[in-house]
């Protein structure tokens, strides 16, 4: 059942936000953190993600937008999908086993985010075996060790290959001098979800640091109903939608040295008959990643010299009911290294990056089979090599004008070579205002899910798959109206060629991914931030977005406008509200139509830490709307409702 909350409380907590707009007291010393920076500097903030090297986001070749921990806390955001939902022109969709992040109109059912790049302090996360970015719950990293996150728009294969078709998010983590000292963090929600955390964060006399983070959580999950499906026989069940979850984290710094090291475990109850299985409490999804980075950096004479090398792997398990009397397995493993070397150096007026990317792939199996009686579908076990070479130079023309202009070479084992430029003008107007013209390539290589599963009677792989391909063009226009505001505005085209869908294969008749059609979107976005001196912050952006296939179709899964709006305020008693509205136009899927909706997040939390503690609760679909979500039921279905109005309680003790 949904939790209830009256309609005062909900009312108290819109009304304590929408009243702080109207407050006009000058700042406190309670009011410092909100106040310490200008908007200037929180919007501008250096980035690294675009260039690989740090820039300030005005100056790089890509429409940039960044959320900062702060944001995490005002808005109360319990996973990265749900702080991206809060970014212009970006909208998620959850089939309660993953969630999925669209961008610039594109986000196809059951592509597993492998069309956008995931970084974790620079460096990709994405697994070797679907290229999968984690967004959601999934993702290994715990939200309150985020420092910052960098979504970068825009194909980024010039500097980091496969996969940043559409954009890269890399996300930032926190050193342990943010850290500070000893915490314990908990929360409680709906649903019975309940989690624990304790992190140590050390900086010593000489300079190196350390963070320890560990966390466990876990949720019953909601009572669900399924309406046309018959294993459910029509009536609402419960105990499919749990979800158990491990995390470990730490980081040690001393001098030009960082190593990191992660392990994070997700098990997920599926339901509603996720992937064509029947409603069952026994189907699980289960992930488990880990891994570890070790980055050295160093001037040799006058170039910065970056050496980076990393161990990971990933383990995944499905167990899934097809049949209540039979469990069929899925079983996924890749481990693989990767190693780079990066220079950047400043030559006159210009800024050269240099490099060359390596990974070796050491496993990528699949298997397929069911338990009881032992019956082997499917067992694909293979390796393979991926070596990459860029550069990039960001030439200073004139005081006002830069020329950046970026190349890297890709090259696959079974798959076609690739070569990707970015070129880019950025020209400063006047102090405050930057035009950006962009034009760049980039390509997806066929993951191993695509070109080897196989299952008989149902799917058949596709060794021979090309790499889709895209081409884009963008103009962005940035400028500050007043000290305390700033406009952003941005138009786009992209055309994709050799996309990656199902089809029929003619000889087997089964399902067969291939290359089969080319898409193109068009559309442009407009964004708004301001603040005021007594700490109220405001950002709404509106994006328009239409893709279409090569035959003038519409994309599935598209919202052609999204209306987003972040409002944060002080209210009094070291106290401060976020709220969050989001609209998403009506959508269409290959089945159902999707009717638009109107979506408000409400947080009360503490402005700074109130004798140790920092404390948050949040009240999500504050009107409790009822609306779904396209999933893959491998059925005359393929929507999956979500939920209601929720809650969550939230506090941090600092030693």
């Amino acid at each position: 059942m949904q939790p209830h909350l009256s309609r005062t409380s909900i009312a108290a907590l819109l009304l304590a936000a929408v009243s702080a707009v109207n407050a006009a007291d000058p700042p406190s010393a309670e009011l410092a953190q909100l106040t310490e920076l200008s908007l200037e500097q929180l919007l501008d903030v250096k980035v690294t993600g675009a260039s690989k090297y740090s820039q300030r986001a005005s100056e790089a070749p890509a429409s940039i937008s960044v959320l900062t921990a702060e944001d995490f806390h005002r808005y109360g955001w319990r996973t990265l999908a749900e702080a991206l939902r809060s970014v212009r022109g970006l909208y998620v969709t959850y089939d309660r086993a993953y969630s999925y992040v669209g961008i610039r109109g594109f986000q196809r059912v059951g592509d597993f985010n492998s069309r956008i790049l995931l970084l974790v302090d620079g460096y990709r996360v994405n697994d070797n075996i679907f290229d999968q970015a984690f967004m959601g719950s999934e993702f290994p990293i715990d939200i309150d060790l985020i420092e910052r996150v960098e979504v970068i728009r825009g194909p980024s294969s010039s500097v980091y290959g496969g996969n940043a078709l559409f954009g890269v998010i890399n996300v930032i983590t926190k050193s342990a001098l943010a850290a500070g000292a000893p915490e314990l963090g908990a929360s409680i929600g709906s649903f019975g979800s309940r989690e624990g955390r304790v992190a140590f964060g050390r900086k010593a006399e000489n300079g190196a640091s350390l963070l320890l983070s560990a966390s466990r959580y876990h949720s019953d999950g909601p009572t669900l109903s399924f309406p046309g499906e018959p294993s459910s026989g029509g009536l609402p069940v419960s105990g499919t939608d749990w979800e158990d979850r491990y995390r470990f984290f730490g980081k040690f710094e001393y001098e030009g040295l960082r190593v990191s090291v992660f392990d994070a475990d997700r098990q997920k109850g599926i339901t509603g008959g996720l992937y064509g299985t029947i409603v069952d409490p026994r189907n699980l999804t289960q992930d488990r990643q880990s891994g570890i980075d070790a980055v050295y950096t160093r001037m040799i004479g006058a170039i910065e010299t970056t050496a980076h090398v990393a161990y990971k792997d990933y383990r995944y398990i499905g167990d899934f009911y097809y049949n209540p009397a039979i469990l069929g397995q899925d079983r996924t493993q890749g481990r693989w290294w990767v190693t780079e070397l990066k220079g950047l150096t400043d030559i006159g007026r210009h800024k050269l990056v240099v490099g060359t990317e390596y990974q070796r792939n050491l496993r990528q199996d699949q298997t397929n089979y069911d338990v009881q009686p032992y019956v082997l579908y499917l067992d694909d076990h293979r390796s393979s090599d991926v070596i990459g070479i860029f550069v990039q130079d960001d030439i200073a023309l004139s005081e006002k004008l830069t020329f950046s202009a970026g190349l890297r070479y890709d090259g696959y084992s079974g798959s076609d070579k690739q070569t990707n430029p970015r070129l880019g003008l950025i020209y400063h107007l006047s102090d405050p205002t930057v035009v950006k013209l962009l034009y760049g390539t980039a390509f997806r290589p066929p993951n191993a899910y695509e070109r080897f599963y196989s299952y008989p009677t149902v799917q058949v792989g596709n060794p021979a798959l090309k790499p889709e391909k895209i081409q884009s063009m963008e103009a962005v226009f940035e400028t500050r109206l007043r000290e305390n505001t700033r406009l952003s505005a941005a138009a786009f085209h992209y055309r994709i060629r050799d996309l990656i869908d199902t089809s029929t294969d003619p000889v087997t008749g089964l399902s067969q991914f291939q290359n089969l059609s080319q898409a193109r979107t068009n559309g442009g976005s407009l964004e708004l931030e301001h603040a005021t001196a007594n700490g109220i912050r405001i950002r709404t952006s509106y994006a328009f977005q239409d893709a279409r296939d090569d035959a003038g179709n519409r994309l599935t899964n598209l919202p052609r406008h999204l209306i987003k709006l972040n409002l944060s305020a002080p209210i009094g008693s070291g106290l401060q509200a976020g709220v969050e509205t989001q609209y998403t136009s009506a959508r269409e899927t290959s089945l159902s139509q999707i009717p638009a909706y109107a979506l408000a997040n409400v947080t009360v939390s503490t402005v700074t830490p109130w004798q140790g503690w920092d404390l948050s609760v949040s009240v999500y679909n504050v009107m409790n709307r009822v609306y779904s979500d396209p999933a893959d039921l491998g059925g005359s279905r393929d929507l999956l409702q979500q939920d209601g109005r929720t809650f969550q309680l939230r506090a941090i003790y600092r030693f």
